[in-house]
């Protein structure tokens, strides 16, 4: 099976990695470049489903902080829209059915 761009496996189980934006690497997590998160599982479907989770929760973080940057130097946000709210554990839930 293919794996999701990021997706490394590790031994037994499988791996994320997310880069953190060019733009914003100097403002985020102390400058960190890009975060490991370990899936915890050694299926290659299930890596993929929550690979696609976590990758849309870090591209909502990097979103908000972005905006919280602009509002914080006095910049209009040109976002035109509220963040996207997800439910987590009822997306996990049905994905693990």
């Amino acid at each position: 099976m293919v794996l999701f761009p990021g997706v490394f496996r590790r031994g037994n189980t499988h791996t994320l990695r997310i880069h953190v934006p060019k733009d914003i690497v100097q403002t985020y997590a102390n400058g960190r470049r890009d975060f490991w998160i370990a899936l915890g599982t050694s299926d290659p479907a299930d890596a993929n489903e929550l690979a696609k989770i976590k990758k849309g929760e870090f591209a909502l973080a990097f979103k908000a902080h972005r905006r919280d940057s602009q509002k914080a130097k006095g910049a209009v946000s040109t976002v035109g829209r509220p963040p996207v709210a997800i439910d987590i554990p009822r997306l996990s839930a049905t994905l693990s059915q």
